[in-house]
């Protein structure tokens, strides 16, 4: 997602990568939000969790889902690498520093590369629903009051859903 959110749009977007913080989205900025599960089901399932995450909110807030399959392609320390030598990465201190930090959130080290062996296809299919007008989705405020519950997991089966493929258009401009 962040090195196709490069590809059509300026080095900042880096900044917007928040997810590895325990940030509520993946990505936010002032104009988007996007949330981000990947799967590699056949029929896609995204694991919504706290229960909160798919509500709407005041800015246009996408779900994307990346359909990911094992196979001869990338491993994940290799798409690491393809984000840093992206040439509006590489070319930005501030954007490597915060790619550092994020990784560093999720306990990410290049040492430990030799353990994420699994190669997966190079350029999986994205797709995406505008979260904010879905009218299948949970979270609390669509929850009867008298319904009681500490916390809340639940799976979101793509197929049950209005999903569009995540083209150029999308990228260049999430809020549109």
């Amino acid at each position: 997602v962040l090195l196709h959110l490069l590809e059509h749009g300026p080095v900042g977007r880096v900044d917007g990568w928040l997810g590895p913080s325990d940030s509520l989205h993946d990505f936010q900025t002032n104009d988007w939000h996007l949330e981000v599960k990947t799967s590699t089901r056949p029929d896609p399932i995204a694991w919504i969790h706290p229960d909160n995450q798919l509500q709407p909110i005041e800015v246009p807030f996408s779900l994307v889902v990346v359909k990911v399959k094992k196979g001869e392609g990338t491993s994940l320390p290799e798409k690491i690498d393809e984000v840093y030598n992206h040439s509006k990465v590489s070319s930005s201190a501030a954007a490597k520093s915060h790619i550092d930090n994020m990784l560093e959130e999720i306990g990410y080290s290049k040492d430990d590369a030799h353990h994420y062996p699994t190669t997966y296809q190079k350029d999986p299919e994205c797709i995406h629903m505008d979260a904010n007008a879905s009218e299948t989705t949970l979270f609390p405020s669509r929850v009867k009051s008298s319904v009681k519950y500490d916390d809340l997991r639940w799976r979101l089966l793509v197929s049950d859903h209005a999903f569009s493929e995540c083209d150029g258009d999308f990228w260049k401009d999430p809020a549109a």
